[in-house]
């Protein structure tokens, strides 16, 4: 069975479809999203690398927008749920890296991303005792029930 190729040179921007990018790089997410409702703590360097990821994640995305919109002057469905979906994200393993100091952040702008930090540092290693957390204490509740 012969494959047919895509008509653009964008949509292997690397020699092979872009699609496979996304099939593993949100396998990945998902998988340390599992990893951190179960309850493991990753180390600063394994907090960098997804930091270089998700950035290369969402830097080329941002080139598909611009090729989609203005060279392809197209749009499919499942590249802008990508998109949407990208971008968020970037910006939550970015500022949890800036929260947890993975990150430099200058001293000026630390309460501009403790505002923006969607889960209080105060209380991050603190599951139980924190009022924040119930939502994921209700996952993980439900998790544990299952056999």
């Amino acid at each position: 069975m012969v494959v047919p190729r895509p008509s653009k040179p964008q949509a292997e921007a690397f020699g092979f479809p872009n699609p496979l990018l996304g099939i593993a790089g949100f396998a990945i997410v998902t998988t340390i999203g599992a990893a951190l409702l179960a309850g493991a703590s990753f180390r600063r360097l394994f907090w960098l690398g997804l930091q270089a990821g998700v950035t290369f994640g969402v830097v080329f995305v941002h080139w598909l927008i611009f090729q989609s919109l203005y060279r392809i002057q197209a749009l499919c469905p499942y590249c802008m749920a990508v998109w949407a979906v990208t971008v968020p994200i970037f910006w939550y393993v970015t500022l949890h890296n800036l929260n947890r100091g993975h990150l430099p952040v200058p001293t000026g702008a630390q309460k501009a991303v403790a505002a923006a930090t969607p889960v209080p540092h105060c209380c991050a290693d603190d599951l139980d005792g924190c009022a924040a957390h119930t939502d994921r204490r209700a996952v993980l509740d439900v998790l544990e029930t299952l056999p």
